[in-house]
């Protein structure tokens, strides 16, 4: 993959995150800290674990 490959991938991948985070704040959803927290985890460890899949199941 090229640099340029990449920083796409993070980019479409950071959006995504993006969107939902940001629907999920104007439902009321993340008032609390422990959900907050929950799903900031989730998407951190969700968004770190689908480019090693991709990549190991595309080598």
């Amino acid at each position: 993959m090229s640099t340029v490959e990449i920083i796409a991938l993070a980019f479409s991948l950071s959006l995504d995150c993006f969107a939902v985070s940001l629907a999920l704040s104007a439902s009321g959803y993340l008032n609390d800290r422990r959900a907050a927290f929950r799903i900031s985890f989730h998407f951190g460890l969700f968004q770190s674990l689908m480019p090693i899949a991709g990549w190991s199941v595309g080598a």
